[in-house]
């Protein structure tokens, strides 16, 4: 602290907003022996990506798994699965205005006309 006068407090915003959260369908499809997840189909809410994490595990077992990008323009991702299991994918979109991360409850079956059964969908919010 130095021995100067206070100086203003601004407030500053940003014009756009926090990621938007998109449907199931927006951004995952697949087979029974694999998920691809597409994030040029996630609206950034009016400021650009600035970081986005991608983990998958087999649901009920504790092990996350991060799915790593090959450069920085990749935004569509596969994941290998095996027949008839049930995964969990969780995905953290962050830009200048905030965070969304959501967790996909899916089951990868090839039996289905969409070829994933979405179990259950979570979703949170953090603002910067």
């Amino acid at each position: 602290m130095g021995k100067g006068k206070d100086s203003l407090i601004l407030d500053a915003r940003t014009n756009g907003n926090r990621p938007e959260i998109p449907r199931l369908t927006e951004i995952l499809d697949g087979n029974g022996t694999m998920i691809r997840i597409d994030l040029t189909r996630w609206s950034d809410g009016g400021c650009a990506f600035v970081n986005f994490n991608i983990e998958y595990r087999k649901l009920e077992f504790g092990v996350w798994m991060r799915v790593y990008r090959k450069d920085s323009a990749t935004k569509v991702f596969i994941i290998q699965t095996q027949l008839n299991n049930k995964y969990e994918i969780k995905i953290k979109v962050s830009n200048e205005a905030g965070s969304v991360e959501k967790l996909f409850k899916v089951e990868s079956n090839p039996g289905n006309l969409n070829s994933m059964f979405v179990l259950q969908c979570k979703s949170t919010y953090s603002l910067y």
